[in-house]
């Protein structure tokens, strides 16, 4: 077998470990950008390495004052935060010869000048004795209601002369507790970032994968308590760059994490590995000679029968083939026509943030289909697809222009089929396609946008974002923010946005959900733009700013949170937003997620987890794409906004006799405790009613179901019943009942005779009213019924209503014979 893929494959590996983001400034080689054209570090810096401001000159400590904790930031965006209310330690030295006392003050801003006070403070030893790197005290900021920048200065008098340090702190109200933000001595990849996962007792913990950095022999899995420090667990080989695919892979209370765990052996493999909410970890298999970090897992349900299936692209850079692989939960492939194999004709593409599969409900047919890339050149691209058990299926979508980048679906007709979304890159232009369930081009698309470079990065989301029952496409690529009608005119006259952004700079991840309680979802990015500050106390001159931005549909901007890096380190690339409610407490959260680089920090390529509480109620069924890849599961797909309704088939049924159908409420985002309510049917034929077992369900962390059953009216009477009597059965009884009368009068008075006889006439007028009875008055038999249901086929819709209060409807087909 030739060795040169193995080599490059490998050579490309080192290169992402040794470039990882973890120095401003680096100058990236031009073979580093062609094996591994979409590296962390071959993406441009933020200057060019020979500016001297960009580079961290720390000021040098001084003997007497020096701050250790909080440590003083390297730019204007390092300082550590820290919610308010909260009593900061303060560390550092406070010491030399001639130490008379020293003091601890603060003041509102970035290395303040004025303004300066101790409310709060408490010194160690009342600053009477001499500290060597130890604590100097605490400040309780309990006085401080707001968020902003806040210097802390000390200042030791030595001699009668006073010797003064500066660190920084942020404070932020909005923090979700004083556990947070999270420092991490590893951090994540580009556009990795956190995903909620539910434990055994039904609180969620986050969870996180990060790549081993440069002299790092090993990746590490981070399992984030809301509660508590960061757990890491150690991997056996160098981790992987994308979300960990969480879904409850065994069965029982809680969810498990699915990852690909990278080696670089002789050869090379991928492992993939099942992490339990303790951290421990089961390795499932290996898979020699396959590259699966250009992949995001993606976790469906394929078969069909309430079991996750895991959904792997690794590229085989020997045969330059991709493999779809579909594990069962046991690692097991789910059936021998896994791996599917499609063409991966470009040996130099080893771009890492990517969405190669997409696995849903394409056609409509209630089964779920496999969308894949296929590269047919280092130019050309096409998607594939497959049926649930990986066999072919026919597809229009042609031949494409470009290397391609990010790919979600959507159904924006809301008729139970997807439409594909996908952006692809040339040097100077992005083209963003919308294929239609049979794989043609969808009217409108596809757009040719701008583009700096071909290894830019993209990101998708979809929504309904005024709650008219359409749905809108979310693109952010780099210094734009588009958002799109499913026919590709744009939104409103509001949109792009445009930032002023530098290569690699401007907005970046996008989810969607109301985090400001006003009803509506918004749209939730980092915008992070290259800044530049003069001020000598810190050590770069040029550094990232990140924004949290909640965008409103008008493109205004309703909230916003300043993020920082903390612990000595400076901001870098590519943070990742999350939306949940993940302590369970009512209000919307955001988790976000920032990879930093060292500085001054004890870490090589360290990373820092945030999570902010909005005070807005949380609502799930106003957010339709909550996290990056959508959900838990990296599926990049949403079939329905609030949540679906779909129905079971029922048999033709005779008029009369009734339908029973199940109707079964999908959540878009789970747990779902909003109760799905106000059912009703529509459409109904003549003779027809509904009825639902429940007036309302509430799915929670599954899916729910209400059983509708559809009263019939036969066509014909169910019994026959005498027709209207006629004027001769009336007079027939009168003459009947007047002859017997008569009769009794003259009868012969005979005590025999007179039984006999008025037994005889009994008998004789008997006969005679049912002769007449019969003879006079007919009866019907079986009589049209003008209200019986007609025999036919027809389109029942059936609706409710959610959280949103916006009704979603279902057709069942209600057949009459």
């Amino acid at each position: 077998m030739p060795r040169r893929p193995f080599l490059i494959l490998v050579t490309a590996f080192v290169v992402i470990l040794s470039l990882l983001p973890s120095a401003v400034g680096t100058d990236i080689p031009k073979s580093a950008r062609q094996i591994l054209s979409e590296s962390p570090a071959s993406k441009p810096v933020y200057a060019p390495a020979n500016d001297s401001n960009m580079h961290p000159v720390l000021q040098p400590a001084s003997s007497n004052a020096s701050f250790i904790s909080p440590a003083p930031p390297p730019s204007p965006t390092s300082p550590t935060t820290f919610k308010n209310g909260v009593v900061i330690p303060i560390t550092g030295t406070a010491a030399g010869a001639g130490f008379q006392r020293f003091q601890v003050e603060w003041a509102p801003g970035l290395d303040a000048a004025s303004g300066w006070q101790t409310t709060g403070v408490v010194l160690a030893g009342a600053g009477s004795a001499p500290v060597t790197t130890g604590s100097l005290g605490t400040w309780d900021t309990s006085s401080i209601a707001t968020a902003g920048y806040y210097t802390i200065r000390l200042t030791v008098i030595i001699s009668n002369n006073p010797v003064q340090a500066l660190t920084i702190v942020y404070l932020e109200p909005d923090l979700l507790s004083t556990n947070w933000p999270q420092f991490l001595n590893l951090g994540p990849a580009l556009g990795a970032g956190v995903v909620p996962a539910r434990n055994t007792d039904g609180t969620f913990r986050l969870v996180m994968e990060s790549p081993a950095g440069p002299s790092l022999p090993t990746g590490e899995f981070w399992t984030l308590p809301l509660t508590g420090p960061a757990q890491p667990t150690v991997q056996t080989g160098h981790g992987g760059f994308f979300h960990p695919a969480v879904a409850n892979f065994s069965g029982g209370a809680g969810d498990e994490a699915m990852i690909i765990d990278f080696s670089t052996g002789s050869p090379p493999s991928s492992a993939l590995e099942l992490f339990q909410q303790n951290g421990t970890s089961t390795s499932l298999g290996s898979n020699p000679n396959l590259w699966y970090l250009g992949s995001q897992l993606v976790v469906e349900d394929l078969a069909g029968d309430s079991h996750w299936e895991t959904v792997g692209y690794g590229i085989d850079y020997t045969n330059l083939v991709a493999d779809i692989s579909a594990w069962k939960p046991d690692g097991t492939l789910l059936n021998n026509n896994f791996p599917v194999k499609v063409p991966f004709l470009n040996p130099n593409d080893g771009r890492l943030n990517r969405d190669p599969i997409l696995v849903g409900d394409v056609n409509g047919d209630g089964k779920k289909e496999i969308v894949v890339m296929e590269l047919s050149s280092p130019t050309t691209f096409s998607l594939a697809l497959f049926a649930n058990d990986g066999s072919p299926l026919t597809w229009q979508v042609p031949s494409l222009t470009g290397k391609p980048d990010v790919m979600a679906a959507a159904d924006l007709d809301n008729n139970g089929k997807l439409e594909t979304i996908i952006a692809a890159n040339s040097d100077t232009q992005t083209f963003l396609h919308v294929f239609q369930p049979d794989g043609t081009e969808r009217p409108g698309w596809p757009l040719t946008l701008f583009n700096s470079n071909i290894n830019s990065e993209s990101y998708l989301a979809v929504g309904d974002l005024n709650h008219d029952g359409h749905k809108e496409i979310v693109y952010s690529h780099e210094s734009f923010l588009y958002v799109f009608n499913a026919d590709g005119t744009n939104f409103s006259n509001a949109w792009p946005i445009q930032a002023s952004a530098g290569p690699s700079f401007g907005y970046n991840g996008v989810v969607i959900g109301d985090v400001d309680g006003d009803g509506f979802p918004e749209i939730v990015t980092v915008l992070n733009t290259e800044s530049f500050n003069s001020d000598p106390y810190f050590a770069l001159g040029g550094y990232s700013n990140q924004t949290l931005l909640a965008i409103l549909r008008d493109g205004t901007i309703s909230k916003s949170w300043q993020l920082n890096a903390g612990s000595g380190c400076w901001l870098q690339f590519f943070p990742t937003p999350a939306i949940g409610d993940f302590n369970q407490d009512g209000i919307t959260d955001i988790a976000v997620v920032s990879a930093i680089g060292s500085g001054a920090c004890s870490a090589s390529t360290p990373g820092v987890v945030t999570i902010i509480s909005t005070g807005a109620a949380f609502n799930p069924s106003l957010n339709d794409w909550p996290l990056v890849r959508h959900d838990p599961r990296g599926t990049s797909v949403l079939l329905c906004s609030d949540f679906c309704l779909s129905t079971s088939s029922a048999q033709p049924v005779i008029a009369g006799s009734p339908a029973a159908f199940t109707i079964t409420v999908t959540p878009n985002e789970i747990p779902y405790n909003a109760a799905v309510k106000n059912f009703t049917c529509s459409g109904l034929p003549t003779g027809a009613s509904c009825n639902f077992s429940s007036a309302s369900v509430t799915p929670g962390l599954f899916t729910a179901s209400n059983a509708l059953t559809i009263r019939t009216t036969s066509r014909t009477l169910a019994m026959a019943r005498p027709a209207a009597a006629s004027p001769r059965f009336f007079f027939a009884t009168l003459l009947g009942a007047g002859l017997f009368g008569v009769l009794t009068i003259f009868a012969v008075p005979s005590k025999r005779k007179g039984k006999l006889s008025g037994l005889a006439f009994s008998l004789l007028l008997l006969g005679s009213t049912l002769a007449v009875g019969c003879n006079g008055g007919s009866t019907t038999g079986p009589q049209p019924n003008p209200n019986g249901t007609p025999a036919g086929t027809y389109s029942v819709t059936v609706s409710a209503t959610g959280g949103s209060n916006m009704a979603k409807t279902v057709k069942v087909t209600l057949t009459v014979n």
